[in-house]
């Protein structure tokens, strides 16, 4: 929903869809880099080569090697802090699947690939569609293509455990999120986890199998690596994370870069504590709102040094907060990014916001007073509650683009916005 990519208290323009669409999110960011003035500070078709700290564990700069695409020239630059804000949405994770290859080359016309190449529905017209993954992309995708394509199934991966929103299929151990019931789109169908391909059909773990798909489109999340920080030697790409007690330098799996305090700060000892930092990197989380806070606690940090705690106590932080993740059956190497399997997104943000808050910097701009939580209490909801508000609102949708301005007419604010919300969840499955 839009509001959940939202910056606070600046919502989308007035007749914006409730689910926007790629160009309704490029006119909001659009229109907040002319609202904030942002423009001058902005270089496009600029690509970082690589990055290296150049000093000691306790002063220096990272320099830089940027490559300007228009011009085709080379420049060097040297910057106290470095922020990695390129976003984990860029190289696509797409899961080895055994027979992947024959399935492919033994159909005509079958294809796989990766939902960051879905554009449109409409080349979907009398396809067979099996769609991989439960994130944003895969919830979208299947409910933009279901009234286009032949048949649609929905392989329903929420993280690690299956879950299944389909009266006719049922799958198992909805652990990692509440249970739900109906249907998240009318007309798809809910499979479970694919087990392997052969040269005529895909099987999965149930022992079911489908032989009518010719189009696979994997909605299973992106890589988490950072090509500039690898080629600088700041970034270790590996298999395996491995927690040495005398080895904390920065690496990845693909899956989790690691040690990072929140999400955010490094903890490599190579240079100075508060020299490197990450922004929305946490998965299953708006990743604008998360940016946003995230940028409070690095600010801060960088205008004050004396905010920061040791390296060994941010370290201590982490450990736990893997432990925890563990406790609850979920490997941090896989799944360490996931605040919402650990905290919870908005637990996460207050914990990050109430650490300036406890230094005294609650009622600053931006940081509410001491005690008071950082999300607005609308956004603290839960999945059944903004899966029911998606579906209603898809019904509007299905009534067509009348009955839709009628609903977004006089919507403006962000308590209009949030009002919207509310009664299409006060609606119930039968209410459109």
């Amino acid at each position: 929903m839009q509001l959940a990519v939202t910056a606070k208290h600046m919502p989308y323009r007035p007749y914006t869809n409730l689910l926007p669409s790629s160009d309704d999110i490029w006119q909001y960011v659009t229109d907040m880099i002319t609202d904030w003035n942002l423009s001058s500070y902005i270089r496009l078709s600029h690509e970082v080569l690589d990055a290296q700290w150049k000093g000691t564990s306790t002063a220096g700069r990272w320099a830089l090697r940027v490559h300007d695409k228009t011009k085709d020239v080379i420049t060097e630059a040297a910057y106290d802090h470095l922020f990695v804000a390129v976003g984990p949405d860029h190289y696509p994770n797409e899961p080895h699947f055994e027979g992947r290859e024959m399935w492919e080359h033994s159909g005509i016309k079958r294809q796989i690939y990766h939902s960051i190449y879905y554009r449109s529905p409409d080349v979907f017209q009398g396809k067979n569609v099996l769609v991989v993954g439960a994130g944003p992309s895969g919830v979208d995708i299947v409910s933009r293509i279901v009234d286009i394509a032949n048949s649609v199934r929905f392989l329903w991966i929420w993280i690690m455990r299956i879950l299944t929103l389909s009266k006719t299929y049922i799958s198992v151990k909805p652990v990692a999120i509440p249970e739900l019931s109906g249907n998240i789109v009318e007309g798809v169908h809910v499979k479970p986890v694919i087990e392997r391909f052969t040269s005529n059909s895909i099987v999965f773990t149930d022992n079911t199998s489908l032989t009518h798909i010719d189009t696979v489109i994997l909605a299973t999340g992106y890589k988490f690596i950072i090509p500039f920080l690898t080629a600088g030697g700041y970034l270790e790409e590996t298999s395996n994370i491995s927690r040495l007690p005398d080895d904390r330098t920065l690496r990845t799996n693909t899956r989790y870069i690691w040690p990072l305090w929140q999400h955010m700060l490094s903890l490599d000892p190579r240079y100075p504590l508060g020299s490197l930092y990450f922004m929305s990197i946490p998965i299953i989380t708006p990743a604008m709102y998360c940016g946003i806070v995230q940028t409070l606690f690095a600010l801060h940090t960088i205008a004050d040094p004396s905010l920061l705690q040791s390296r060994d106590t941010f370290f201590s932080h982490l450990l736990a907060q893997e432990d925890r993740l563990r406790a609850k059956g979920f490997d941090p190497d896989k799944y360490g990014h996931s605040v919402y399997l650990n905290q919870g997104s908005n637990a996460y943000y207050d914990e990050v916001v109430g650490y300036l808050q406890e230094r005294g910097l609650g009622g600053m701009p931006e940081i509410p007073p001491l005690g008071q939580n950082y999300s607005d209490s609308w956004r603290v909801i839960d999945m059944p509650h903004i899966f029911s508000v998606v579906v209603n609102w898809l019904k509007v949708e299905s009534r067509g683009e009348d009955v839709v301005r009628q609903w977004l007419e006089g919507v403006e604010t962000e308590d209009q916005w949030v009002a919207l919300m509310d009664k299409l969840f006060d609606l119930g499955e039968e209410g459109i």
